[in-house]
């Protein structure tokens, strides 16, 4: 088992990894191929999209490509059932890449607590809701560490866990992508080093379900390093556009 800075320095490791390679692909790959679906909205603008996938499908056809073969440093696929929508298995690791998209009229509060659930992290915690008695559970489903076992050898490889969380604006059939962001959720045995502070109730109050708040959890407290890495950020619309609580959202990209 690792100590809990040699975690977080690998936490951080593969946050760099993953935001190196969306930041050299923003530009010339990933803000045009998000937005292709411009180029075709006659063909989807009047059909009614599934409410809770809203857009995540195609953003996540968009970047999880990108990420499966765009790097040899994220290694291979894993195929488990339980896991995060996109799982490697790396030389020192097993990690979870999620997407998490939302729009600034309805739900841009979700940007920086988005709802996540219990086969995305092995973070388990005790917690309370403001504003309601009593203590509530969370319990991820994924171990602190995997046990690997390849032939007769077996090796503990740590759960790190990230999301790109994407905010956008669709106008009739116009993508306007506002700002990109990947951040890092602690792996559950940091839970004496940050406590209740990456986890908020979801919805539905349920061990099985919460928000991590990443607002809150925006360094690497042992390393005092970034936790949450802006990938990209559309300044021109943010400043020539209404967008509920914006002073809120500003102090969060700051």
């Amino acid at each position: 088992m690792l100590s809990d800075i040699e975690l977080e320095n690998l936490e951080f490791d593969y946050l760099e990894t993953i935001s190196s390679i969306l930041k050299a692909n923003i530009r010339n790959n990933i803000l045009p191929a998000l937005k292709s679906m411009n180029k075709i909205s006659k063909h989807w603008v009047n059909i009614k999209k599934d409410e809770d996938k809203g857009y995540d499908v195609g953003f996540e056809r968009v970047i999880y490509s990108l990420l499966q073969h765009g790097s040899s440093d994220l290694k291979n696929a894993n195929s488990s059932p339980i896991g995060s929508d996109l799982m490697f298995e790396c030389d020192d690791a097993i990690i979870h890449i999620d997407l998490k998209s939302n729009q600034p009229l309805t739900n841009i509060g979700d940007h920086w607590q988005p709802k996540i659930e219990a086969n995305q992290t092995s973070y388990k915690i005790n917690y309370n809701k403001k504003g309601q008695g009593g203590t509530f559970a969370f319990e991820g489903n994924l171990p602190n560490y995997y046990e690997v076992t390849n032939g007769s050898n077996t090796k503990e490889l740590p759960t790190l866990t990230y999301f790109i969380s994407i905010l956008y604006k669709v106008n009739r059939g116009e993508c306007e992508i506002i700002n990109i962001n990947v951040s890092c959720m602690p792996n559950g045995q940091l839970t004496n080093v940050y406590g209740t502070e990456p986890i908020g109730a979801g919805g539905n109050i349920s061990k099985k379900k919460c928000r991590f708040k990443m607002g809150r959890c925006k360094k690497f407290k042992l390393l005092n390093k970034k936790r949450l890495n802006k990938i990209y950020v559309n300044k021109n619309y943010i400043e020539n556009n209404s967008i509920p609580s914006k002073t809120q959202f500003l102090k969060f990209l700051s």
